[in-house]
């Protein structure tokens, strides 16, 4: 019955999205949305733009030599002069004459309109609104009477909800005034719908020259050449003057008024008009799509990679029939396809995550005790890595110790050794935790983590270096304050090595550990005890140096080869972060690498000079000066290479 009130539940929440998403549909919910979508599709080229379209353009160098705006109309019509003298098919005016000026410039215009048939001016029609398939306006701004018989048409757009112009109506009305839109007029041609899609393309693709360069520079042939028989465009591209729109080519920017009208002839005269699919090729696809999906989602395993793959079919096949019918004219709702199927998907991969919540949180209670967060988080969301076995991974490992324990063990209660234990692990764990380590394992008071798994991480030297840093400090402070509370110094020792491992499950079937494995491991263990040949404190090896050298001062200890492996490798003090270390610990681990390399060249008197002269309380330096004496009474074999054999662990 459990079962049973299971798939109730699923598939009446189901198909009650898909009637939600019905109503979006109908009621055009998300129409910039869908507008949006649409923009992606005008991918406009250059040889999309007519070359019969030229723009003359009233820009910043016409108005510093010929005054500014508003020009004299008699200077706006010597420009137009200028231009019919080209023999254009039609000059389109974007500029409203509005105010009434000098009135022998008002007729000289006013003559020059009457005497010449192919030119056009704007009317704008204000407050408009759609009514029964035709948009009206309250009224129009007109031209000044005495230009007012020119051939007019209007010069509205239709602004979306984002402020975007993508339309342009047909006709604009007015009681009984009722003028067609200026781009028809220009491109002789007529738009198919009440409301009419712009087909945009970028400014520079069009055709364009300055006024100043009609007036002043451009000859009779040479206005011949770039006018007749075209359709020529004059308008302002000045910012100052406010005359432009955001249409969706911006970004951010505008374009000018003048270049959206000539998208508009363009898109006339392209022939790039689109028509609205009829509400039986539109709606109930849409609906029959979206059923049909939950239907299959919930039938099958719907979490499955395989589901994935046919919800990215569909939308994929909804691209691709949205391309095919934008080849075809034909104006498709593609936008609601997409949020409709990926929405219904998400739907039943919640359900799918609800259902299997509480076998999370049964691994939860599984493994997280004995599991740090990020592990545990990665199992959860991974559960085959509960399986035995291991990856191949370049990680970093850290072991770390206290010197002198045993000693210090014989000297304390087990309680008191217990509690200084926990205060002493729980400090230095937090450190590896906070820079994104894994505890491996504690062994007694020593200390395995690792980096680089189970998340990747590619600074995982770094991160190790940074943290063995911490931890040296943060004992100090220990130690300063007393938080043992038993009059103890404790000091440790860390190495850290980086390499191949093998990360993952080890164990039996039913008992295993999340741990690394690997000759990198175990060089990482040996590091550990290299400081107490050298006094050091962290030593790090030759892999983590490569990764580390530009952020932390390092000084070069010796070559070595540790017990059961014969491949040398060389070792490093780590000495802080490059920006903490100061001059002496600079100048030091200078020193001491040009000491190591006369040691490496048999140049014992000279490496002993060098020697002489650093710190003798440094254990490292003892070491050395008793090598290079030793050296010089038995100089080592012709094929020596200065690799120091370890013989113990």
């Amino acid at each position: 019955m459990k079962i049973n009130k299971q798939k109730m539940w699923k598939w009446g929440v189901g198909l009650f999205l898909i009637f939600l998403l019905s109503l979006f549909y109908l009621n055009d919910s998300w129409k910039v949305s869908n507008e949006q979508w649409w923009d992606k599709y005008f991918a406009c080229t250059p040889s999309e733009v007519s070359q019969n379209i030229v723009l003359v353009e009233i820009d910043d160098a016409s108005l510093a030599e010929f005054g500014i705006w508003p020009w004299s109309r008699t200077t706006t019509a010597a420009l137009l002069e200028k231009i019919q003298s080209g023999a254009p098919a039609k000059i389109g005016v974007d500029i409203n004459f509005v105010e009434k000026t000098n009135t022998e410039a008002d007729l000289l215009l006013q003559r020059f309109f009457n005497e010449n048939e192919n030119i056009y001016i704007p009317i704008e029609g204000e407050g408009l609104r759609l009514n029964d398939n035709q948009w009206l306006a309250q009224g129009f701004i007109r031209p000044y009477y005495l230009l007012g018989r020119t051939r007019q048409g209007h010069i509205n757009f239709i602004n979306s909800d984002d402020n975007v112009v993508r339309q342009v109506p047909q006709s604009v009305a007015s009681g009984a005034d009722q003028y067609q839109s200026f781009s028809e007029l220009l491109a002789g041609k007529t738009w198919n719908n009440i409301t009419n899609r712009i087909y945009f393309c970028p400014e520079k693709y069009f055709n364009h020259l300055s006024a100043l360069d009609v007036m002043n520079k451009l000859s009779a042939e040479e206005l011949q050449g770039k006018f007749a028989g075209k359709v020529v465009m004059v308008g302002l591209t000045v910012a100052d003057l406010h005359d432009y729109v955001y249409t969706p080519l911006s970004t951010g920017d505008y374009m000018y008024g003048v270049y959206s009208h000539a998208n508009a002839v363009n898109t006339l005269m392209a022939d790039k008009q689109f028509h609205d699919l009829p509400f039986y090729l539109d709606f109930l696809p849409f609906f029959l799509i979206l059923l049909g999906f939950l239907i299959y989602l919930l039938l099958t395993e719907y979490y499955t990679i395989t589901n994935a793959s046919v919800l990215g079919l569909l939308l994929l096949s909804t691209w691709w029939v949205n391309m095919l019918l934008f080849d075809s004219g034909w104006r498709f709702n593609g936008w609601y396809y997409l949020v409709g199927l990926v929405l219904i998907y998400l739907y039943v991969l919640v359900v799918h995550y609800i259902l299997l919540f509480f076998a999370k949180q049964d691994l939860r209670r599984t493994f997280g005790f004995y599991l740090s967060e990020s592990v545990l988080n990665e199992l959860i969301n991974n559960p085959d890595l509960v399986k035995l076995g291991g990856v191949r991974r370049h990680m970093t490992v850290l072991f770390s110790d206290l010197r002198g324990f045993t000693s210090l063990s014989e000297k304390l209660s087990p309680e008191q050794l217990v509690k200084i234990l926990n205060i002493y692990l729980t400090e230095m764990s937090d450190v590896v935790l906070n820079e994104n380590g894994v505890i491996d394992k504690y062994m007694g008071d020593a200390i395995m983590a690792f980096w680089g798994a189970p998340l990747d991480d590619k600074r995982h030297a770094f991160n190790a270096c940074v943290a063995a840093w911490k931890m040296k400090n943060l004992l100090v402070e220990l130690n300063k304050n007393n938080a043992w509370q038993e009059d103890v110094i404790l000091k440790l020792g860390i190495g850290v090595n980086s390499g191949e491992m093998i990360v993952g499950n080890m164990g039996g079937a039913k008992r295993f550990d999340y741990t690394v494995m690997g000759d990198s491991v175990n060089l990482g263990s040996r590091l550990d005890g290299l400081n107490k040949i050298y006094g050091s404190e962290i030593i790090i090896s030759e892999s983590v140096h490569a990764q580390v050298k530009g952020e932390f001062v390092c000084r070069v200890l010796d070559k070595v080869a540790v017990k059961g492996k014969t491949e040398p490798v060389t070792i490093y003090e780590l000495l802080g972060p490059l920006a903490e270390a100061n001059d002496k610990a600079k100048a030091f681990a200078t020193n001491f690498a040009a000491m190591f390399d006369k040691y490496l060249a048999k140049d014992f008197p000279g490496a002993l000079e060098l020697l002489e002269k650093m710190p003798a309380e440094d254990l490292s330096v003892q070491v050395y000066l008793d090598r290079c004496r030793e050296y010089l009474k038995n100089p080592p074999a012709e094929n020596w290479d200065g690799v120091y054999v370890l013989k113990t662990k």
